[in-house]
């Protein structure tokens, strides 16, 4: 079953809302000194938030910054309008999304 834009938009959103989760999770533990104490919670956090930052690196430049700005920072809507006209970054995040999702496939 192929995914629409949508859809694949949809499930990069979800992935970059545990992320924002795990690093606030990572934040809390380190401010209380509580990581020794969680350490479980706190690995796992790493892992998720490790690996989505690998993935980005792996991508392109242009990918790295639309997921960056557009999902893991969950920025000004607008954000895109000093790099790239509307089509243009329409068409880069499509690509962008389907790269970035490619590169968590394991």
């Amino acid at each position: 079953m192929a995914y629409t834009n949508r859809q694949l938009r949809n499930i990069a959103n979800v992935i970059c809302e545990h992320y924002r989760l795990c690093r606030r999770k990572m934040e809390s533990l380190e401010k209380q000194n509580a990581v020794a104490l969680n350490m479980d919670d706190y690995r796992d956090a790493l892992n998720y938030v490790t690996t989505i930052d690998r993935t980005l690196q792996d991508c392109s430049n242009d990918t790295r910054l639309i997921i960056t700005q557009g999902f893991l920072n969950n920025g000004d809507p607008g954000w895109y309008d000093s790099y790239y006209s509307r089509n243009t970054y329409y068409r880069l995040r499509k690509k962008a999304v389907s790269e970035f999702l490619n590169g968590l496939r394991v």
